[in-house]
């Protein structure tokens, strides 16, 4: 049986599909000081904050950076995910902790479609 690492959110619990991501096309830089979120996965408002209920029509972003590592202290700027074509496991998204309905995160999740951000089922956040 394969054995992976499930200790800690990591990017490839969430992002599944990312267009050319080298191309730098689907990513925008924001400043660390405008980012509320650590983990990432985080799904962002236009402001760079995560998203709560008040803000789920405004999602805009989704955090690429793992803020919760030491040497994240030494950047000044994090990466987002800012349009596709990508795709995401929906399971794995981290939100606000008032973020609790599908009715909420699925207007979310369709503010962020119209960005083709798709999101996905999942067998669970750690699946592959």
């Amino acid at each position: 049986m394969a054995t992976y690492a499930a200790d800690v959110q990591r990017l490839s619990n969430w992002l599944k599909y990312e267009e050319e991501p080298g191309s730098g096309v689907t990513r925008e830089v924001l400043p660390k000081s405008a980012v509320n979120a650590t983990i990432t996965g985080s799904v962002l408002d236009s402001t760079g904050k995560l998203v709560v209920a008040a803000t789920v029509a405004d999602a805009t972003y989704i955090l690429i950076d793992d803020l919760t590592r030491p040497a994240a202290a030494e950047y000044a700027n994090v990466l987002v995910l800012a349009r596709g074509h990508a795709k995401v496991g929906k399971e794995a998204l981290v939100w606000g902790a008032d973020v609790t309905t599908d009715t909420l995160k699925n207007t979310a999740l369709a503010k962020l479609a119209a960005k083709n951000i798709f999101a996905v089922d999942q067998l669970d956040k750690y699946s592959f």
